[in-house]
């Protein structure tokens, strides 16, 4: 596996963390070493740029206009003359 300093600009953006632990085998001689690595979550950082470009937001603002308010009142009133 490559170090984070070896990798490509794109692929080293990807990681949020990277963790190496050492220890010795059952034999004692040969050193193991377990590497892991954490990605950033994309799901959220989609989330947050929605939300900074307010597509979505923690409130639905709804603006209904008086022309709006308008033709559903005089559809009312022609739904309630043809019963």
């Amino acid at each position: 596996m490559l170090s984070p300093l070896d990798m490509d600009e794109d692929a080293a953006a990807a990681i949020s963390s990277f963790e190496v632990q050492s220890s010795f085998g059952e034999d004692g001689a040969s050193p193991d070493e377990i590497r892991k690595i954490k990605l950033w979550d994309k799901l959220a950082a989609l989330r947050f740029m929605a939300m900074y470009h307010k597509l979505i937001g923690p409130e639905v603002q709804i603006n209904l206009g008086a022309e709006l308010a308008d033709r559903l009142a005089s559809a009312r009133k022609r739904a309630r003359a043809k019963e």
